[in-house]
């Protein structure tokens, strides 16, 4: 392992560079020095490094060094446990690329980014700048076991799933055209929680229709809210396979928004591509029926299933809502690229709106437009937010229409 490069003013982040090519190294020490982060160099993956390589906050590695090849590489690094971030580097095809982004992801490594051979300084300046905004982000809440059925049930009867609002924007008009109502549960117990906490739970025990109920009822309220202060009232609400059912689902609904005065046209039901339902059949015309009352219906997370084309063919869908990992890819994955750019051909001859999820660059903003997506939601605009922030949030984007800047001031609000 080479010596550090110095730095100029207090503590900076560590970047490891792992080429075999000396040349290649020093370059990237300048550039990345240059960029504000101190630098370390080697030009081969040795166990005896791994305290070195556990102490980068980062490592660039590439993918073809002789004596290691990049999936080894990868192995290595997963079975050392290895915590940085990974750039993967290389001047192989961008298709292997892909692929050992996949293993590394699988094996349990965090890839942040991949560069491909010859690359521009802007491209390294695009990964440094992610891999900033990725230590703005609150830290995801892990899986835990400590949620149990009872704590759930409890949580039910005491009313404590709220709807955080996450506004859907029009990527050519920069006006907010609706929200997603994700569930959030403010347990007296475990403060705030996401559902990665308790979904599964609740699922397993049969709770999540119990769950959806009160998150669309605290929804529709919200809309109710908007709506009143003049401001757009659609609302979109995720619905299990389990809810898809009940033959008096279409009723139900229809009688909630008749009570809440609102238009069964602003209430979109999403389906998660992967959900199945025991039968299917019954699904299917409890979705036609649906429509049939006027209710929008979203396919949710596009693509990340075999069932989507056929879905497609069945179900009168009137939004497709695009998974963010291909939004995520698709700057530097020519494959998830093209499968966004084909996903939105396809639903535009559908005649269906687009909605790109997990935009959060600039970046991906401005090849999304390029593409002709309708709409977009992700970081990049606006985090969930509960009822009063997003009044704050609202309030500001109606007095700057530039998209440009919602970034900047949205990174004011507090994570919730």
């Amino acid at each position: 392992m080479q010596s550090e490069q110095p730095t100029t003013s207090g503590p900076r982040r560590r970047v490891l560079v792992v080429d075999d090519e000396e040349s290649f190294c020093r370059y990237m020490a300048r550039l990345v020095d240059g960029l504000g982060y101190s630098v370390m160099t080697s030009t081969r993956l040795n166990p005896a490094d791994f305290a070195d390589l556990n102490g980068a906050d980062l490592i660039f590695v590439d993918m073809m060094m002789p004596g290691t090849d990049g999936i080894q590489a990868l192995d290595i690094l997963s079975r050392n446990q290895v915590k940085s971030s990974i750039v993967l580097m290389s001047g192989l095809h961008g298709e292997v690329l892909t692929t050992a982004e996949t293993i590394a992801k699988k094996s349990g490594l965090r890839v942040l980014g991949m560069l491909k051979k010859p690359f521009r300084t802007d491209d390294v300046r695009r990964i440094l700048e992610n891999e900033r905004d990725e230590l703005r982000r609150p830290a995801r809440q892990s899986l835990s076991s400590d949620i149990n059925i009872e704590d759930i049930a409890e949580g039910l009867e005491r009313g404590e799933f709220d709807a955080y609002l996450q506004p859907i924007v029009d990527l050519s008009t920069s006006q907010t055209v609706g929200y997603e109502a994700l569930a959030r549960w403010r347990s007296e117990r475990f403060t705030l929680l996401l559902p990665g906490r308790f979904i599964a739970v609740a699922a397993r025990h049969g709770l999540l229709p119990r769950i959806t109920q009160q998150i669309l009822s605290r929804a529709l309220g919200y809309a109710v809210q908007l709506r009143d202060r003049a401001m757009v009232s659609k609302v979109s609400v995720n619905v299990g396979a389990e809810d898809l059912l009940d033959n008096d689902l279409p009723e139900k609904l229809a009688e909630m928004m008749a009570a809440h005065n609102l238009a069964p046209h602003t209430l979109t039901i999403e389906l998660t591509e992967s959900s199945a339902a025991a039968n299917e059949l019954r699904m299917l015309g409890i979705l036609a029926r649906l429509r049939l009352k006027g209710f929008e219906l979203a396919i949710d997370d596009y693509g990340t299933s075999y069932s989507g084309l056929d879905r497609l063919s069945t179900i009168p869908f009137t939004v497709l809502k695009i998974d963010m990992r291909f939004i995520s890819a698709m700057m530097t994955n020519m494959n998830a690229r093209t499968i966004v750019e084909s996903s939105l051909a396809l639903a535009r001859r559908l005649n269906m709106k687009t909605v790109a999820e997990g935009i959060e660059t600039e970046a991906q903003l401005t090849m999304l437009k390029n593409m002709g997506c309708d709409r977009g939601q992700g970081y990049f605009f606006a985090i969930p937010m509960e009822l009063q922030k997003l009044l704050v949030w609202s309030q500001r984007a109606a007095t700057d229409r530039r998209i440009d800047n919602w970034a900047g001031f949205n990174s004011l609000l507090p994570f919730s």
